[in-house]
């Protein structure tokens, strides 16, 4: 078990290509993106099915949120969202209340403005992809090793 694992270790690609493992991980670092899109494409082939099902209800629900009175232009003068909004909250419009999440579809038509939201994993994965980097090069560098006897290296192993 051990000779294989030492036979993997002198073949991986890190070790045998260290410069080019570097700048494929700071390419990973500094556009995060190029590797979440891929997983961000199997995440949404995953939900295709069940947003093909949900897609016909839809104008469905637009409809009923315009016929209520949520129109693109804001709400509708007497509507029942208009009455709804005066006796609820008056002037002052909560930006979590129940009135602002309906308005929000009946303004929008269902169209996303062009400002995608930063994914949560950005960070950690530059910073994985950073921490990455620094191993790379620190082995390649004689920072520390793995294989080697202690005494051959700086003494970090």
């Amino acid at each position: 078990m051990a000779h294989h694992w030492k036979k993997y270790m002198r073949s991986s690609l890190a070790i045998r290509h260290p410069y080019f493992t570097t700048g494929a991980l700071l390419c990973i670092s500094g556009n995060p993106e190029l590797l979440l899109a891929p997983l961000r494409i199997a995440h949404h082939m995953c939900f295709l099915l069940f947003e093909i099902i949900l897609w016909p209800f839809k104008p469905l629900i637009r409809l009923i949120l315009y016929m209520v009175g949520f129109r693109r232009q804001g709400v509708a003068k007497s509507s029942y969202a208009s009455r709804y909004q005066s006796h609820q909250y008056g002037g002052y419009v909560p930006p979590q209340s129940t009135i602002s999440k309906l308005q929000a579809p009946g303004a929008t038509n269902g169209y996303k403005d062009g400002d995608k939201p930063e994914s949560m994993f950005f960070v950690p994965v530059s910073l994985m992809a950073n921490a990455g980097t620094l191993f790379v090069l620190g082995r390649a560098w004689g920072w520390w090793c793995i294989s080697k006897p202690v005494s051959s290296c700086w003494g970090f192993c």
